[in-house]
């Protein structure tokens, strides 16, 4: 088989993944969300267009052993009956890169509505990559943009038209890519090289799966003045926050729940207050729920 890109692996860390386990209905769903994303993305890095339908699929995701220490799939994209010639002669090194990048920049799109800092930011480091890589810089021009001049400028009107699109057409793939972070496993990651190109945490796997149109937020200070709804196993809660005129619900991802007497039961049973740190998902401009990392007493 002729590889395209090169190998990369896509990880499940955290719950049952630790094990080296995984439940096989949300993997084989996460696998087939995975496999459709890379496919659309490959094709768009290379041929600078968004597929749309049954379109002439050049390359195919593959999956070999995996190792220990998560669950993991190291995936291998390589070239179908239906070769194409630009796919055998343009540098795997470039395409990997560019690939990469616009793999970020798709997990990005799908975490916030609004998409010009995303698309700013997708445009510096590609041309970043460019200016150092004379490989990605060809690849850019064969495939991407299909021009040798004004390669700023057409490379951002190529991400700003395209990579919204591309974004809506792999979001129902990117919905079962996530599907089992906050089941069998807390987040997953791309890594290639030895590095992380690309992480989903619990939260941003949250705004994702989500059929409305929802944003994450920065990490935030917050007070809970009441919590009257805690779950030690599932992390679920629900409480009033100071500001906020309605119930809120939570996942706490402190390890501290699972602990006798931590903050959280204790604010039950006690009726107290306290301060967290959590990752805000807004819903319209309004806060819909808190993704909680850690907590402390109110100062006095």
């Amino acid at each position: 088989m002729q590889k395209i890109i090169d190998p990369f692996s896509l990880r499940y860390d955290g719950n049952e993944a630790t094990e080296n386990i995984i439940d096989v209905l949300q993997l084989g769903k996460s696998l087939s969300g995975a496999s459709r994303i890379y496919n659309a993305t490959l094709h768009f890095c290379a041929f600078g267009n968004v597929p749309r339908g049954n379109y002439t699929k050049y390359a195919s995701a593959f999956t070999t052993v995996p190792r220990a220490g998560c669950y993991e799939a190291i995936i291998l994209m390589g070239l179908t009956a239906s070769q194409n010639p630009a796919l055998i002669e343009w540098s795997r090194d470039g395409l990997s890169k560019i690939f990469f990048h616009i793999l970020g920049a798709l997990k990005n799109s799908w975490l916030n509505e609004n998409q010009s800092e995303n698309i700013n930011n997708t445009v510096h480091s590609l041309l970043e990559a460019a200016d150092k890589d004379r490989a990605t810089k060809d690849t850019l021009i064969n495939g991407l943009i299909q021009s040798n001049t004004n390669l700023a400028e057409l490379l951002k009107i190529s991400i700003t038209n395209n990579l919204p699109e591309l974004s809506r057409a792999c979001r129902s793939a990117a919905r079962d890519l996530v599907d089992p972070v906050g089941k069998s496993c807390s987040s997953l990651s791309h890594h290639t090289d030895h590095r992380i190109v690309c992480e989903i945490s619990e939260p941003e796997a949250y705004v994702i799966k989500s059929r409305n149109q929802e944003d994450l937020g920065d990490m935030q200070k917050f007070i809970c003045e009441s919590i009257t709804e805690v779950n030690r196993n599932t992390g679920h809660c629900e409480m009033r926050i100071k500001g906020i005129d309605r119930p809120i619900k939570g996942k706490i991802t402190d390890p501290a729940l699972t602990l006798a007497g931590n903050i959280y039961t204790q604010a039950l049973d006690q009726k107290t207050s306290f301060s967290f740190s959590a990752k805000p998902v807004n819903r319209d401009g309004k806060l819909n729920k808190v993704f909680i990392s850690d907590a402390g007493e109110l100062k006095s």
